[in-house]
């Protein structure tokens, strides 16, 4: 069986539909825990349209392969500045730029379950 991992997504209102949208699809990959509207979106550097927290639970297959390709796809189909990621270990803020890639975002996500030093 495979683990499940949890994770929040922090994201741009038209990112956490698409986050929801695939989860829809393909719930054996993803499943919604919980979602709300996060107040703090500016103080977070999101633009003014707002942003989500999704609490999601993904299985590991997905998590150390396809999530990574899904959310740089995602983010550049959204034109998202950024999305932060939050596990039990700790948070990470991938940020969009021309030098972000799909194995920067993989790296970003290992990162986000390691131990905090």
């Amino acid at each position: 069986m495979d683990k499940n991992y949890r994770i929040t997504i922090i994201a741009d209102e038209a990112l956490a539909e698409a986050v929801k949208a695939y989860a829809e699809e393909n719930p054996a990959d993803m499943e919604i825990e919980s979602e709300r509207s996060n107040r703090d979106a500016a103080r977070l550097g999101f633009d003014i349209g707002g942003a989500a927290d999704i609490v999601t639970l993904v299985t590991a297959t997905f998590f150390f392969g396809e999530l990574a390709v899904r959310l740089f796809q995602w983010m550049r189909a959204n034109r998202s500045n950024k999305i932060i990621i939050q596990t039990p270990m700790k948070t990470v803020e991938i940020s969009n730029s021309a030098q972000l890639t799909e194995k920067e975002v993989l790296r970003l996500l290992k990162s986000a379950y390691e131990s905090p030093d």
